[in-house]
């Protein structure tokens, strides 16, 4: 009886349109989603057109490869819109090199900006700090923002956060007073979630921390205070429109409701 041949396997992923192919793989790590450029030469241009661009060096022991790729990535991609733009890095000492790729981000039209940095780099006396650039403030697109770093701002006097909905924040060690003009001017914003520590370190500041939203719905804060350099934080809080409020503190903070 002569053998039957394997029946062949119809490629039916490649046969999907371009567009397709691009949402299958903005659900993948880009590291993933780079990967699939050995495929074939049209992959090449599809891992290159994905809108959600996600780095971790969670798992990398050295920081240069890491910045190399995530420098390849943003060269070669194509000139598309960035949906989404997320790192979490650990390992990162050079600030200078994620403001560009934060900027980069925000020519492309980014609509979610999620940035987890690692604060201290073996050295809790001398915290790095990331200086968020200007642009950030003022850009209209940018409707989702996270911030996991040690960062300073100088935001404008007006005009800040002119399509930002959503804003979460992680404070570990202020360095300046700068973080209290964050959430000062914030005209659409809907949700507010801030988590953050205070006082365990001599130079940290005295915050009084004004959130002033006309459109905020939702406010979650959870916040740890150490009485180590008697040091404290208050919040002054000018939300009209506000629905859901969530307070964890310890110990009990200051919280002021009103005009201010």
């Amino acid at each position: 009886m002569a053998e039957l041949e394997p029946k062949r396997v119809k490629d039916r992923i490649s046969a999907l349109p371009d567009a397709v192919l691009c949402h299958i793989l903005s659900f993948l790590s880009t590291d993933e989603a780079v990967a699939t450029y050995i495929l074939s030469k049209r992959w090449k241009k599809v891992w290159a057109s994905v809108p959600n661009l996600d780095f971790d060096d969670s798992n990398i022991s050295e920081s240069v490869p890491f910045l190399r790729f995530v420098d390849n990535v943003l060269f070669y991609r194509d000139s598309t819109d960035i949906q989404t733009f997320r790192l979490q890095s650990s390992c990162i000492e050079d600030f200078a090199r994620i403001r560009g790729w934060i900027e980069t981000a925000v020519r492309r039209n980014v609509v979610e900006l999620d940035i987890s940095v690692e604060d201290y780099a073996g050295d809790e006396d001398h915290p790095r700090v990331l200086e968020l650039p200007e642009r950030v403030f003022r850009f209209k697109t940018l409707v989702n923002l996270v911030l996991r770093s040690n960062f300073i701002i100088n935001p404008p006097a007006s005009g800040c956060f002119p399509s930002v909905k959503s804003l979460i924040v992680y404070i570990g060690h202020p360095v300046d007073k700068s973080i209290e003009k964050l959430f000062s001017c914030c005209p659409v914003l809907e949700n507010l979630y801030i988590n953050g520590s205070h006082g365990m370190q001599r130079d940290d500041p005295i915050l009084n921390l004004n959130i002033s939203a006309p459109e905020l719905k939702t406010l979650r804060i959870f916040w740890s205070s150490y009485d180590v350099y008697e040091k404290c934080c208050k919040f002054h809080i000018n939300a009209p429109k506000l629905e859901n409020f969530h307070l964890w503190q310890d110990p009990p903070i200051d919280c002021f409701f009103g005009e201010f």
